[in-house]
């Protein structure tokens, strides 16, 4: 079920970065989130992700989903708020 949910984060994030979604903070604007949103998502979702990698993509996709204006009408994120 845990592997089922990192899916979901990695899904999310690759579908922000193609529609040109980003957070500001110069925290998100390193090499690894550059090879997040380049690489194939099957190949990261076959990589085994560090616990460290799922807390700075977790930050990532607050930052996102924070910025939009329609926050309220996003129902399908309640996954990012269980741990």
């Amino acid at each position: 079920m845990i592997k089922y949910s990192i899916d979901k984060k990695i899904f999310l994030l690759k579908l922000f970065s193609l529609l040109g979604l980003y957070p500001e903070g110069l925290q998100f604007q390193t090499a690894y989130f550059h090879m997040l949103a380049t690489k194939s998502i099957d190949t990261i979702i076959s990589e085994h992700l560090h616990l460290k990698s799922e807390i700075e993509i977790d930050n990532w996709l607050h930052q996102c989903i924070e910025m939009q204006p329609e926050l309220g009408n996003l129902k399908t994120i309640n996954f990012l708020y269980k741990k």
